[in-house]
């Protein structure tokens, strides 16, 4: 990947700020970052790259926040997951990059437009196996656009887990999902590069730095603001994208 100058600052900021609406509501990176680099990197190089830098930031939050994480939801998620996952990747390689960017416009409005209308689940006592097919949507998603936290953050929505359950419930989900995508990834020819390496390591500072911003906040305020105005925020990258 070759970048300018103005370019590059610009990857810089938008790992800055994803990771920091990572830290604060658990969920966003992938979502943020695909929603404004897209536009710089194309689709696939896109996805592979902000893949790379979640593992690093989910696998954080994972060790900060296990004592809240639900392990079993999110190594049942992470189980639907595996069933997604070939299937978003071969879209992946194989889809024009057109149809890839309406895809990730697809899903940035879909989500950001959920969440602003935000219905309030009552909390319901389902099954745990629920999650298999939450995780199996959430791979697929994943694979394609590097946006599988919807599908999991709807569903925990539904079993109405407070702030911290979700959060560190997600973190685990989104590192264990990462980790067989990334191994996906790299068996699947032309998708994972030393270049993609290389920027994730220059990146790496910018988004942990995000990252303790975002967690740090998230100890004093509620996120439900910050995550309507961050949605509100996707609807312009999200509408030109599905245009593009």
């Amino acid at each position: 990947m070759t970048l300018s100058l103005h370019a590059a600052a610009i990857l810089f900021a938008v790992a800055l700020a994803s990771a920091v609406t990572q830290g604060f509501t658990g969920f966003g990176f992938g979502l943020m970052g695909m929603a404004f680099c897209t536009w710089l990197l194309g689709p696939q190089d896109a996805n592979v790259l902000w893949t790379v830098l979640a593992v690093l930031l989910t696998t954080l939050m994972w060790f900060r926040l296990r004592r809240h994480a639900r392990t079993r939801l999110a190594v049942y998620l992470t189980a639907g997951s595996i069933l997604g996952l070939p299937v978003g990747l071969w879209i992946l390689a194989n889809a024009g990059e057109q149809l890839l960017s309406r895809l990730v416009g697809a899903v940035v409005l879909a989500f950001a437009s959920y969440s602003l209308v935000n219905p309030r689940f009552k909390r319901r006592s389902i099954c745990a196996a629920w999650a298999l097919p939450a995780g199996a949507a959430g791979g697929m998603v994943s694979g394609a656009t590097s946006m599988g936290g919807p599908a999991a953050v709807i569903f925990l929505l539904i079993l109405g887990l407070d702030k911290d359950e979700t959060r560190g419930t997600l973190s685990c989900y989104f590192t264990l999902m990462i980790v067989c995508k990334l191994a996906m990834m790299a068996g699947w020819h032309g998708l994972l590069r030393t270049d993609h390496l290389l920027w994730a390591a220059l990146l790496a500072p910018s988004a942990l730095a995000g990252l303790a911003v975002g967690m740090y906040a998230a100890r004093f305020f509620s996120s439900e603001t910050m995550r309507k105005i961050i949605c509100a925020f996707l609807l312009l990258p999200g509408a030109l994208l599905l245009l593009r």
